[in-house]
Order: structure tokens, then sequence, then C-alpha cells
């Protein structure tokens, strides 16, 4: 299952997504099916966070929304070229891969989305204070 949580930092914060090759191939599916005929949908991981994910035409990428959850707002272009480098992580010949996902704005606002297979322990999301 998907782990997903915002890192924050003053200079670079970053949302992190973890999954195995199954996990990111799902992800990849969900953003296909919004590239095709858009609309909204929401993934949720394996705490039972959720983030929603919504089409539109103007896209503004990732941002934490006023109740708590984080919306990745996205052209269906943006949706089609996510979920190709997603598969790309997920389908790779490496044993570890990433990518960095923006819609490619310069807005200081958006929140890059990092996905990684195979690059960290299950317990590096996991608050250990």
């Amino acid at each position: 299952m998907l782990r997903f949580d915002f890192l924050p930092s003053d200079f670079h914060p970053q949302f992190l997504i973890l999954g195995e090759r199954t996990d990111l191939a799902c992800l990849a599916g969900e953003l296909e099916r919004l590239a095709d005929d858009g609309g909204e949908g929401r993934v949720q991981d394996a705490s039972g966070s959720e983030l929603w994910l919504r089409s539109m035409p103007a896209p503004r990428g990732l941002r934490r929304a006023v109740d708590g959850h984080y919306q990745w707002e996205m052209s269906a272009e943006n949706a089609g070229a996510f979920a190709t480098g997603i598969r790309a992580v997920a389908e790779g010949e490496q044993p570890a891969g990433s990518a960095v996902l923006t819609v490619g704005r310069f807005d200081l606002e958006e929140i890059p989305v990092w996905i990684s297979q195979g690059e960290f322990t299950d317990d590096y999301l996991i608050n250990s204070f």
C-alpha cells in the first residue's frame, strides 16, 4: 500500500509518496483515468490519509486544503505525463528509483511531489518522537 506525507522545510517542502511497484502502478492508473476522463479521484495511503486528485484546465499543483488533506490539481496533460513518469519508476529495471513531479509553473506555493520506490524503509515516514 502507498505511504505518503508532507515533508516540511523552510526552503524545499515536498510531498513524498512511497510505494512498491504494484502500488505505484495503481497510482499511475488513476492518473491515466484522470488524463482520459477528467474529474476527480482519491488515493488512500496505509494510514487512511487521502490525497485528492483533480483535473482542471488551470492546474495549481499540490496544495494543502483547508481541512488538512492534500489536493493535487493538474491538467489532463499533466496527469498523463505524471502517469508516464510513475510507470517509468514502477516498471524500471533498477531496484530503486524516483521522480519529482510538478505542474511546471513557477509558483512558490506549489509543493513538489516526490514518487519513490525502493529507496526508503517503511518507517521513514513514521514519526518516532
